[in-house]
């Protein structure tokens, strides 16, 4: 899996993930006017923000693109978090049929080493061993092939090549 980083979202079709710290959720003002129809999702839902709670969706006003809320609980750098964020979206993701994921970390203030476990977390939870899994159907096998962070610190990405990506390369 390609992890990369942007300071803005790209164009094309791709998979949007939003991260929710408990309640603090920045990435929806964003949606213009679909907010309110994803805030009561979310509220059917019965989403509090909780470490690894998901919430999916699907905005019609933007050609149907699939939109993830995961939470990140109260507090999005605190432990682990940063890595349960990346891994999370990446499990939804890796066999929905999306080939490209953009995770959106704007108005969370993380810095630029949470950033890049963000894109640690999606990378180990794409590793699949497939070799003698020789009767997987197309619904089966992975699609997700890139994984775009946006709006992480600055150095973030210098971060992730320095120490995670090595890491990555390891396991």
């Amino acid at each position: 899996m390609e992890i990369r980083f942007s300071d803005t979202r790209p164009t094309g079709d791709f998979a949007l993930v939003l991260p929710a710290a408990g309640t603090l959720r920045p990435g929806l003002d964003s949606l213009g006017a679909a907010k309110a129809s994803v805030e009561g999702t979310l509220k059917r839902n019965r989403f509090e923000g909780e470490t690894g709670g998901v919430a999916e969706t699907f905005l019609d006003s933007d050609g149907g693109r699939r939109l993830l809320v995961i939470g990140t609980g109260d507090d999005a750098k605190a432990g682990d978090a940063p890595e349960k964020l990346g891994g999370a979206a990446v499990a939804r993701l890796l066999t929905s049929g999306e080939t490209q994921a953009v995770i959106d970390l704007t108005g969370l203030g993380l810095d630029a080493d949470a950033s890049a476990r963000v894109g640690l977390g999606a990378a180990l939870r794409s590793w699949r061993y497939d070799r003698y899994r020789t009767k997987l159907k197309d619904k089966q096998k992975p699609t997700l092939t890139s994984f775009i962070i946006v709006g992480g610190a600055p150095g973030s990405e210098d971060r992730y090549a320095s120490r995670y990506a090595t890491v990555v390369d390891g396991v």
